[in-house]
């Protein structure tokens, strides 16, 4: 933590990251030589601390654990099991992690470069993965997207699980864990789910969790 220009640049000297700690005694610090800062040092929670290092060392950040599983952010290795993802949920755009104009693995490995360099970063949340903690296995996905169109602090929160994993009980573990991770670090307005409305399962899911939902 430095509250100097010259701290910061000597910690980028020696590829170390640094958080700018602006206070009353050093206004006529410009603390732009790194892309953390804080206010207060009660800001400094363990969580933070976590996400300066996965940031500055281009690790994925572990966002929270279930007792079958592990949600963390996406690599590129998720390549091939976010395409398969992709595919059997062709007629559920709701389900798929790409948009429906990436029509080829080109085109979907630069999304995903292109979403872990931004999304996270920037938003502070985004897409997660899911994993089996036994052997890491990828089972799906989960997480929170901005709502276009919308005044205050609003997000979705949606999963998809890729079928060999379904029906195990995967979603139920994760989403109130994922809720849980908001309530606790990044305290949306409101978190509403979209839903199909032949989606039975997930409706129920979704008010047992008490999410407003929206059908389509």
């Amino acid at each position: 933590m430095c509250d100097l220009d010259q701290n910061i640049e000597l910690a980028k000297k020696y590829n170390l990251p640094a958080i700018a700690f602006s206070h009353e005694n050093n206004k006529q610090e410009t603390l732009m030589g790194t892309p953390w800062m804080i206010l207060d040092a009660d800001a400094l929670s363990p969580f933070f601390l976590r996400e300066v290092y996965c940031r500055h060392h281009h690790i994925p950040l572990m966002i929270t654990t279930t007792s079958r599983c592990t949600i963390r952010e996406l690599t590129v290795k998720q390549l091939p099991e976010l395409l398969l993802l992709q595919k059997e949920n062709k007629n559920n755009p709701s389900g798929c992690f790409f948009p429906q104009n990436c029509c080829t693995t080109v085109a979907a490995e630069t999304f995903l470069l292109d979403y872990i360099k931004n999304q996270y970063s920037f938003y502070g949340y985004g897409i997660y993965g899911i994993f089996k903690k036994t052997d890491d296995t990828f089972l799906g996905i989960a997480g929170f997207s901005p709502l276009e169109n919308t005044e205050d602090y609003y997000v979705e929160i949606g999963y998809s699980i890729l079928k060999e994993w379904q029906r195990q009980g995967f979603a139920s573990e994760a989403l109130p864990a994922l809720l849980h991770f908001e309530k606790e670090y990044l305290r949306f307005t409101e978190v509403i789910t979209r839903i199909e409305k032949e989606n039975i399962a997930s409706i129920r899911l979704a008010k047992k969790n008490l999410l407003r939902i929206i059908t389509i």
